[in-house]
């Protein structure tokens, strides 16, 4: 470089800057005798408008959820890094109660670690086959979510639990927060595999559901038996399936 004469401004190489040419122009750092300066490389996003970075470390300035040498990501605690953030990230919005412990959303999606049985980006609600119990709430279980227990011969194949209540979906024959247990008007077979319909007998029967064990219905006459109430009692004969005497 040389010196012009009026002023003594050297004529400088491209990015190089001031009266004897011994700084870096703007978005340049580290002149050295040795090499040229240096891109900055300042990340558009995280980085404060306006600013330059550090003449000689090239640290640039970063927006006040920002870190790292070019201002290119989210501190701990912090996602999703956006230009039109003024604070540059966004803090993370974990529930603690359904976060593991000391657990942070991903920098770029925003997403909270879960705990198992816990579910949603802020882990929030309960996951799949799980629901929310106040009374394990209490109990101090993690987040409330436990799985849902549900009886396989008494639920619609596929199905899964009321993610509140815990109730199971269950099949026309069968009731019960676990579907375990016959809808009024069934009985459980022996094997406890199925229920079958009471089948009581309109007049001989007092009402059409019946024991929910045995299938034995309620009669109506002390002279009627059976377990459908349609047959006679010792010393009795001659039904009327009229009058169900």
């Amino acid at each position: 470089s040389f010196c012009v004469p009026d002023g003594g401004q050297c004529e400088c190489k491209p990015g190089v800057g001031g009266r004897q040419c011994d700084s870096c122009g703007r978005g340049l750092y580290g002149l050295r005798l040795e090499g040229p300066c240096a891109p900055c490389n300042c990340s558009h996003d995280g980085t404060v408008p306006g600013t330059n970075c550090d003449p000689y470390t090239g640290q640039c300035v970063c927006k006040k959820h920002v870190e790292g040498h070019h201002c290119d990501s989210c501190r701990h605690g912090y996602h999703t890094l956006e230009q039109r953030n003024s604070l540059g990230c966004l803090p993370c919005v974990c529930d603690i109660s359904g976060t593991v412990s000391e657990g942070v959303c991903d920098m770029k999606t925003g997403q909270c670690p879960c705990k198992e049985g816990v579910d949603g980006a802020h882990c929030s609600s309960c996951a799949q086959n799980f629901y929310n119990s106040s009374l394990d709430l209490e109990r101090g279980l993690s987040h409330g979510c436990v799985p849902c227990i549900c009886d396989p011969r008494g639920t619609v194949t596929g199905s899964t639990c009321d993610s509140t209540t815990g109730q199971c979906v269950c099949i026309p024959s069968r009731h019960g927060k676990d579907c375990s247990s016959c809808r009024p008007g069934f009985y459980l077979t022996p094997d406890y595999s199925m229920c079958l319909e009471c089948d009581c007998h309109p007049m001989g029967a007092v009402q059409l559901s019946c024991e929910s064990q045995n299938g034995q219905c309620v009669c109506a006459h002390p002279s009627v038996g059976g377990r459908r109430c349609d047959q006679c009692r010792e010393m009795f004969f001659g039904f009327n399936p009229g009058l169900g005497r």
